[in-house]
């Protein structure tokens, strides 16, 4: 069995190379990529400045991450993303953050979480109207013909 920890960062440059690695080995998983949109360097320092950012390791590796933005009552938090390397998938690694996420936004006492998510990604979405999230809104990008789900689990 493989040794998985979790690491919460708030504002901590420390964990700079972790979220740069992350971002940059799962780039072409978003569609579209994030690179495509933003320098990865840029994430990372907003995530740093802005976020808090949960990152899994994997025998001390980093190997998934959960970005988001909490707020306390009666605002709402939100989910920025989550992502895990293709090494480390199938370990639980993913929905354990999320979870994460929710166990801190819920400490806090916020009203609830929002995430928007690609809603061809049956799996992740099957598996977020398990832990309660609702479909708020569907619609189509601009630079995409996928249709992307609002999701909001209030607390």
């Amino acid at each position: 069995m493989k040794n998985i920890t979790y690491k919460l960062y708030q504002k901590d440059n420390n964990a700079y190379s972790d979220i740069y690695s992350i971002l940059e080995e799962t780039d072409n998983d978003f569609i579209p990529s994030l690179t495509s949109k933003f320098k990865i360097e840029d994430v990372t320092k907003k995530y740093i400045e802005l976020a808090h950012t949960y990152i899994a390791y994997v025998e001390n590796k980093p190997a998934g991450l959960v970005a988001y933005y909490p707020n306390k009552k009666p605002k709402d938090s939100y989910l920025s993303i989550i992502t895990v390397k293709k090494a480390y998938r199938g370990l639980q690694i993913g929905k354990t953050l999320e979870l994460k996420c929710i166990e801190f936004c819920k400490r806090i006492d916020s009203k609830g979480l929002l995430v928007n998510m690609r809603k061809s990604n049956g799996g992740l979405f099957k598996s977020r109207i398990n832990l309660g999230y609702q479909t708020t809104k569907e619609y189509k990008l601009e630079y995409s013909d996928e249709l992307i789900t609002d999701l909001y689990l209030k607390f």
